[in-house]
């Protein structure tokens, strides 16, 4: 440990003939030693002061350069108060001064100057592994580092994708996967678009098309297409539209129109059977319904707050849409029942908070990710209440995981949850919640899809393996580059080699120092 040395220098208070305010205390008080770094500096007064205080009546150094800080006065206006603008280091020695003429609440001032020394609380010397003196950016045994110093290891194949892709869905008789970018991407920078891929080949996804969208053009999470794979329906958030694609035979899609929805529709759902588009508008709390013959709207309702994913009931006579706002942000979420025919809210159903994708089982079990809450909760179509909430954080673990996205093996039993924080994929047991494992993902993973078969899982991670060192100002925004991965589903050892490597990938930062 180093020592700080502490000097004390000469106190001086010179005072106005007669009366006037003088100095009863000050705090830290001269000569203390292990002061804390959150501390502030008080110069307590016999009386009230009266007036403005000016701004540079009490100051602090150290090593004869001033400390960045505010002062005010106190309530009663007996004490002058400096508070540091961050905090103040470890093992330091300061030096407080007040200087100035001050008046009292009885008319009267007096000149003061006044020095004295105090010492924060000892520190220590540590000195980074090597592990800690890696840059962002690709770590040199197969992995990445990213900001904050956590490592990814994203499986399998990588696939460059754009900015910030949100979003994918698979066409399976077409061997097709439609990604979509949603970032703040410029030209130059990888836009937003969207992506098709020919993924016949799972683990060689070959890019087919980009559908650039310039600004303004915009997209936003909400992507449905029709059985057949014939036609893709893309949301366009700040657009205010809904664009409308058909799929050529060589995969590529072609715009054939753009319908108008107000209020940034985002998640998008497509019932064939009654010929209708429905589109959550997030920012008016509404749910649209299309006829996707003319793209007219046959109703416009209210539904809540930030209406985000949509599921449809078994039987198709209820829709269940996911409501990310509630009015009182220590509300739990809610998903909204809704009567497809007419867009009336037959019942709103208490949740963890914020809850985005959901899939419906073909038990009619509706799952839904709750990203502020670190679980998934359960819902009885049948009763249309919460049966059980599955955890996918396990004990120990930091909150804030964020599960965001879900797809469904059933036969195989298994639920994959996209964390994004985690960076990660857990699997859960479909009967019970358990938790199986975790799946390591790049960084910010947002959409998961499995190959038609099941074999193979297509994890599209929203801010990709980052984009390395900073040199210079830019807005990170731009730098939010996605990768698609794909990899064969891991068998039960795998898994545990996995669960492994994620956990390790979290506590990286922890080897930084010894």
């Amino acid at each position: 440990m180093i020592f700080a040395i502490l000097f004390v220098e000469a106190i001086s208070t010179t005072a106005c003939s007669g009366r006037g305010p003088g100095i009863l205390e000050v705090y830290p008080p001269d000569g203390a030693s292990g002061v804390a770094l959150d501390d502030i500096v008080e110069v307590r007064f016999s009386e009230p002061l009266r007036g403005e205080i000016a701004a540079n009546a009490l100051r602090l150094f150290t090593s004869g350069k001033e400390v960045p800080a505010s002062i005010s006065l106190s309530a009663d206006r007996r004490s002058i108060l400096l508070q540091p603008a961050s905090l103040l280091v470890a093992s330091t020695t300061y030096t407080a001064k007040i200087s100035g003429r001050f008046t009292g609440d009885e008319g009267s001032s007096a000149s003061i100057e006044r020095t004295w020394n105090f010492t924060t609380v000892e520190g220590c010397d540590i000195q980074s592994t090597t592990e800690g003196k890696i840059s962002a950016g690709p770590d040199g045994k197969g992995g990445f580092i990213i900001p904050g110093g956590r490592r990814i290891t994203p499986p399998g194949t990588q696939v460059d994708l754009e900015s910030l892709p949100t979003n994918a869905i698979l066409l399976p008789r077409k061997q097709i996967l439609v990604v979509t970018n949603n970032g703040y991407g410029i030209d130059s920078k990888k836009s937003q678009s969207l992506m098709v891929f020919d993924v016949s080949t799972p683990l060689q996804p070959r890019l087919l098309q980009t559908v650039r969208h310039p600004r303004p053009q915009a997209l936003f999470y909400g992507l449905a297409a029709t059985k057949e794979g014939n036609r893709v329906y893309a949301a366009g958030g700040e657009s205010n539209v809904v664009e409308v694609y058909d799929v050529q035979a060589d995969g590529t899609l072609s715009l054939i129109d753009d319908w108008q929805v107000d209020g940034f529709p985002a998640g998008l759902l497509l019932d064939e059977t009654r010929g209708v588009l429905f589109v959550a508008a997030q920012t008016s709390g509404e749910l649209v319904a299309l006829d996707t013959t003319t793209g007219s709207t046959i109703y416009r309702k209210k539904v809540g707050l930030l209406p985000y994913d949509m599921q449809m009931g078994p039987t198709g006579q209820k829709l269940y849409l996911s409501l990310w706002g509630r009015a009182d942000l220590y509300q739990p979420g809610q998903v909204a029942v809704i009567d497809p025919a007419n867009g009336m809210v037959t019942k709103k159903i208490d949740v963890g908070k914020n809850p985005e994708q959901m899939v419906l089982l073909t038990d009619g079990r509706l799952v839904v990710t709750c990203s502020d809450a670190d679980r998934v909760d359960v819902i009885d179509t049948t009763t249309d209440s919460l049966v059980a909430s599955w955890p996918v954080r396990r004990e120990g673990e930091p909150v804030g995981l964020s599960p965001v996205a879900l797809a469904a093996d059933e036969e195989a039993g298994r639920l994959y949850v996209a964390c994004a924080q985690k960076n990660s994929l857990q699997v859960l047991d479909l009967s019970s919640g358990e938790m199986l494992g975790s799946i390591p993902a790049g960084w910010y993973p947002t959409a998961v899809r499995l190959s038609a078969g099941g074999e193979y899982i297509f994890l599209v991670n929203g801010k990709g393996v980052g984009s390395g060192p900073l040199t210079e100002p830019v807005n990170n925004e731009t730098l939010m580059h996605g990768t698609l991965s794909v990899f064969e589903v891991p068998d039960e050892r795998q898994l545990e080699a996995f669960t492994e490597q994620v956990r390790n990938n979290n506590l990286y930062p922890m080897k930084f120092f010894p």
